[in-house]
């Protein structure tokens, strides 16, 4: 990928980003723990952004591609130097232990194993 030197770009042109996506399951998972139910979390997460952005939404069907999350909820792991998919450490949760794993993540007929 190219790398985009303003801050302030496009939202379609944009690189990716964001350190607290690497944390989203497990903070999400610890709001759920709080009373709040997990299909709205999962909504908040996948159809609500889809809906913000004019996009159609997405649903598991026969031939069709499926876009899925492949997640342990009770797995715990350390958000550390080993574990940390971005260039950042500016995260609060660095260095803490997590409850909730992303295992793998199948988008557009690809597998990508975290």
């Amino acid at each position: 990928f190219p790398v985009t030197i303003h801050e302030e770009v496009e939202f379609e042109v944009a690189d990716e980003g964001m350190i607290s996506l690497q944390t989203l399951l497990s903070e999400a998972l610890s709001i759920s723990a709080k009373n709040l139910e997990w299909s709205d979390i999962v909504e908040v997460l996948t159809s609500k952004p889809r809906a913000i952005l004019g996009l159609d939404p997405k649903s598991i069907d026969v031939n069709q591609i499926a876009s899925l999350c492949i997640y342990n909820e009770t797995e715990n792991w350390e958000y550390n130097d080993k574990s940390n998919k971005s260039k950042s450490q500016n995260s609060n949760l660095y260095g803490q232990t997590l409850k909730g794993k992303v295992k793998a993540i199948i988008n557009n007929n690809q597998l990508t194993t975290i």
